[in-house]
Order: C-alpha cells, then structure tokens, then sequence
C-alpha cells in the first residue's frame, strides 16, 4: 500500500511565510458575516484589535458588521460553524495573512498545536 502524507511541520511553515503572498486578504465592503482572524471569539479576548477593526467572512444569515475578507473556500464560513477546531484553524490563518507580528505568533501557536497532533 502506497500511503502518501504530508510534512505537518513544512506545510505549517508554508502556511506561515506564503499565506499573505498566496492568499492575501483584501478587505471588503462592510458586511454581516463570521469573526475571523482577531475577531473571531477564541482569539478576541487574548489579542486588543488595532482600531477595533473587525474581519468576517461573509455570510448574510450569521454575524457581526465588518470589513469582510475572503475565506479560502466559498463554503469554509458554515463548515467552522459546525466544527470549532476547523474554525481555530481557519481563524489563526487569517491571522497570518492579515495580522501584525504578535498576532502571528499566537497563530502558529494554535497551528502548531491544532496540527502537529499524532492522529
């Protein structure tokens, strides 16, 4: 049997130095949609966002008002609603592409954590 796997460790180190050049966030209009990045209520009460700026991936039927961003996937936004952990995930990737400094490292924490598990 010819099992393919991935590198955890290089895919997170992918993630964090291309994800603002592969996939940056270009704010939108303000819009109803989903917390993400600093937004998002697992990191909203560690990291004070610059501005009060808050950052949703739209969706008409969920959420607070924002500068939107697109989510990687058209449908990511209802899959994180159904599963947490997808949600932490997606979440601390918008943090690296849209986030300062500080707010990467706490991702590649939760990245690190939520990825590197044996499975």
């Amino acid at each position: 049997e010819d099992k393919q796997t991935i590198n955890r460790k290089s895919f997170i180190e992918y993630m964090v130095y291309g994800a603002r050049y592969h996939f940056p966030a270009d704010p939108g209009k303000p819009r109803m949609g989903i917390p993400t990045a600093h937004s998002a209520p697992i990191y909203s009460q560690k990291i004070l966002s610059s501005f009060g700026v808050v950052w949703p991936w739209e969706d008409f039927k969920n959420g607070v008002l924002g500068c939107t961003i697109v989510p990687l996937y058209p449908k990511l936004p209802q899959a994180c609603i159904n599963d947490l952990s997808l949600y932490a995930i997606f979440a601390a990737f918008d943090l690296i592409r849209i986030g300062n400094d500080e707010e990467k490292i706490l991702a590649i924490e939760v990245l690190e954590k939520q990825l590197l598990l044996k499975v």
